[in-house]
């Protein structure tokens, strides 16, 4: 697997995510409010788009290179930020705090009802996930690397003759060995 181009880690790195996010915010509140900057909305979808197709590229070639690296049998090393989840969670709970009184300050305007709807819809459906996730919590999802092989067996104590590995191939590979 070839390494992602510089464009490609330019654009798929977290802070242009959030630049982009940030920017399709702005402009799709103006939208909403004055009917004004819908494109330039919709340009900030797209690229918000490509960002999220680049940090899965640049995902998969971390897997891979992972993957690479243990068959080696180097230790994998995962990237984790400071604090874990807890940090995570912290900030968005502050961060939704702060929306939502925003939210609810701006019930009563008028234009607004669609933007409202889908922050409530999206806060309902932040809390059923978070909700699905407690509830499956016993049994955790199968992991990536699962399927490595990580115990070998001893060789066999009696090899078997050249004859018999003939026999025992498939007929199409008779016929090509000849």
């Amino acid at each position: 697997m070839n390494r992602p181009s510089f464009f490609t880690y330019a654009i798929g790195n977290g802070l242009s995510f959030i630049a982009v996010s940030i920017g399709l915010l702005i402009f799709g509140i103006q939208f909403f409010t004055t009917g004004q900057g819908g494109v330039i909305a919709l340009v900030f979808l797209v690229a918000g788009s490509a960002s999220y197709k680049a940090h899965e590229r640049i995902r998969a070639y971390n897997d891979w290179q992972r993957e690479w690296a243990a068959m080696n049998g180097q230790t994998p090393r995962q990237f984790s930020w400071p604090g874990g989840g807890t940090l995570r969670t912290t900030l968005g709970i502050i961060i939704w705090v702060v929306f939502g009184f925003m939210a609810l300050g701006a019930s009563g305007t008028p234009g607004l009802e669609i933007p409202l709807a889908m922050f409530w819809l999206g806060t309902a459906l932040g809390v059923g996930a978070a909700i699905w996730r407690l509830i499956r919590r016993g049994k955790p999802p199968p992991r990536k690397g699962a399927e490595i092989v990580s115990h070998c067996l001893n060789r066999p104590g009696q090899s078997v003759s050249l004859n018999q590995a003939y026999d025992a191939l498939p007929d199409y590979c008779r016929r090509i060995m000849g």
